[in-house]
């Protein structure tokens, strides 16, 4: 639920309120602490890069005044080598965000 949080304040905290306030300690959804104990740090590193590739290619296609629709023929990613395999993993989101018929990932 908190993860919806911030899509849709006024429902969640309604439904906090009705049915998880009584077992918690804050008065409302939004105070609620996440537990972060077991972040994966590798995980935030890589989203900060897959953000990063996301935008310059959106930034290119403005530059170019392609649609973020137009398919690209490849994407070059270069990346650290520890970073290879999450890439891997997301390539089809990759794909899927850009538009790139082909993903190459160097690392």
């Amino acid at each position: 639920m908190k993860l919806y949080a911030i899509y849709t304040p006024y429902v969640t905290n309604h439904i906090y309120q009705e049915f998880f306030k009584q077992y918690e300690k804050e008065p409302f959804l939004h105070c609620l602490i996440w537990n972060a104990k077991n972040i994966n740090k590798d995980s935030l590193e890589f989203g900060e890069y897959i953000k990063a590739v996301i935008g310059e290619v959106r930034k290119n296609k403005t530059e170019k005044q392609m649609s973020m629709r137009d398919e690209i023929p490849e994407l070059i990613i270069t990346c650290p080598k520890k970073m290879k395999e999450y890439y891997k993993k997301t390539e089809s989101d990759i794909k899927a965000c850009t538009c790139a018929r082909e993903v190459i990932i160097r690392g």
